[in-house]
């Protein structure tokens, strides 16, 4: 994944990138943001986690992932060939996203208008949690909610098909 994202990076000619991954909507307004600085990176936290197929959808505060980065080109560029040294190195630690345990500083989180949906299914990287129970480290389903109606999106649960063939 990493050296999918490097080359996408090298092919782009963009000042700022948006990091997108096929198996999320992404809305409108997620596009609808202008980054401050080079040097810091940005994450979209405005996410449901929706179960494929039954649309089930889970919110936790603050869920920084790949999906949501933005930030410039350079910064990117730097982050992933010094990423993929690391693990050529000293192999794979299941860490994504610039942060303390792939040692750079965390992104600066903001929230487009509306939410995106990451939608869960059985080959995502990595895995899904559908109770706060799951979590071992219950920090991270803090703000645990769960729903079948997004904001932008009305109700997902039982029409996710739907929504996937409006794309």
């Amino acid at each position: 994944m990493h050296k999918q994202v490097l080359a996408g990076l090298e092919a782009s000619k963009a000042d700022w990138v948006f990091l997108c991954e096929s198996d999320v909507l992404y809305h409108p307004s997620h596009f609808v943001f202008s980054p401050v600085s080079p040097n810091e990176f940005y994450c979209n936290v405005n996410v449901w986690r929706t179960r494929y197929p039954d649309g089930h959808c889970v919110w936790t505060d603050d869920l920084q992932q790949v999906s949501g980065y933005c930030a410039s080109r350079q910064l990117l560029l730097d982050f992933y060939k010094e990423r993929i040294d690391t693990i050529e190195r000293d192999g794979f630690n299941r860490h994504y996203e610039p942060g303390p345990k792939t040692g750079r500083s965390m992104a600066i989180n903001w929230m487009s208008a509306y939410p995106n949906l990451d939608i869960r299914h059985s080959n995502t990287l990595t895995g899904s949690k559908w109770s706060p129970d799951e979590f071992r480290n219950k920090m991270y389903a803090q703000g645990w909610k769960e729903a079948s109606e997004v904001p932008g999106w009305g109700v997902v649960e039982g029409r996710l098909e739907q929504l996937l063939t409006r794309i």
